[in-house]
């Protein structure tokens, strides 16, 4: 199961669990446990990912997204960090849209049927 969840965490960009923040390696260690009692269910992803995006949302918030350089500090450049957690922001974005779709498809269509037999 280990194996599992390190293969799922590379997918998603983190080789190390160094790599990890704080709250994301507190999460981590929550889903371990889940997976050790028992099936992961497709609920307990959809609640990760919302805790993950949380977490990286406010790293962003906190981590500046130029950096100077320490010779000519006139010279800015893009922080390698930033740009790592906007990365990974993106990837917990696309796994929630991939979760919600078939539900927002679902109500899309139920409302669709909806109207049609409010017009009829």
């Amino acid at each position: 199961m280990f194996d599992d969840i390190q293969k799922y965490l590379e997918s998603l960009g983190i080789r190390d669990f160094d790599d990890l923040q704080p709250d994301e390696k507190e999460t981590y260690f929550k889903l371990l446990d889940i997976a050790e009692k028992g099936k992961v269910t497709l609920e307990d992803f959809k609640t990760h990912i919302k805790q993950m995006r949380l977490s990286v949302e406010l790293a962003i918030t906190d981590e500046p997204q130029f950096i100077f350089s320490k010779i000519f500090p006139f010279i800015r450049r893009k922080n390698p960090k930033f740009i790592q957690l906007q990365a990974r922001l993106k990837n917990y974005i696309f796994f929630e849209s991939l979760f919600d779709r078939p539900e927002r498809a679902k109500q899309m269509l139920d409302q669709y049927t909806k109207v049609r037999k409010d017009v009829r």
